[in-house]
């Protein structure tokens, strides 16, 4: 659950107020989560970053909002939220968690390597990204399919969507080995937490799977 919600500034010269937030094209929201907050404050905190999103949306052009952390953080729970918020006030809204770009099991497993960049699908991601972001209604793809552990033909159907919700690890990194996701996210939020609250979360969510 959310404790509370901190504004980071990397670079100061280009920030500006804004409705009581800090805001310029590289601002992040950060979330910091804490296993012993309450559900009111988890609460207050959705309700921010969504209306900070609700002010900045434009008519007729698509809103994108990266949700990224550590794994077991709690992304998709606060994705989920927030999302509930945004559709209750009138937004169409899409969740697009970047599993789906990850390589196949067979081929991650030849890999032999621990997670790093090289099991994601890094073009394949930046296209969809890049045509989701210009608008496009349908947008056909090839995703990760988590039962099958292959490789299937997919497509978005964003008619009608004017929010579309990126979640993943990477979904705000601006790294050049990932060619930088950041770029097509309108709002990039980044979650984080205590290490020992993490482990503890992760483990639980690893439980629930068996």
């Amino acid at each position: 659950v959310v404790e509370h919600v901190r504004l980071d500034q990397p670079d100061k010269g280009q920030l500006g107020e804004r409705d009581g937030l800090v805001k310029s094209d590289s601002a992040m929201l950060e979330v910091d989560v804490d296993s012993e907050a309450i559900n009111s404050k988890n609460a207050a905190v959705v309700e921010t970053v969504s209306r900070t999103a609700l002010r900045e949306m434009q008519p007729g052009r698509r809103y994108m909002i990266g949700i990224g952390g550590p794994s077991g953080v709690g992304k998709t729970t606060f994705t989920d939220e927030m999302m509930a918020g945004l559709e209750k006030a009138g937004k169409r809204v899409l969740k697009l968690n970047m599993d789906k770009f990850h390589e196949s099991y067979e081929r991650r497993q030849m890999l032999g390597t621990e997670w790093d960049e090289t099991h994601m699908r890094i073009q394949e991601t930046h296209r969809v990204l890049a045509a989701i972001k210009a608008g496009e209604k349908l947008v056909p793809f090839q995703a990760y399919d988590r039962e099958e552990r292959k490789i299937l033909e997919e497509v978005i159907d964003l008619t009608g969507i004017d929010t579309v919700v990126v979640e993943h690890l990477y979904a705000i990194s601006s790294e050049e080995r990932l060619g930088s996701f950041l770029e097509f996210v309108d709002l990039p939020v980044y979650i984080d937490a205590d290490i020992a609250d993490i482990k503890q979360w992760r483990i639980q969510q690893e439980q629930k799977k068996k």
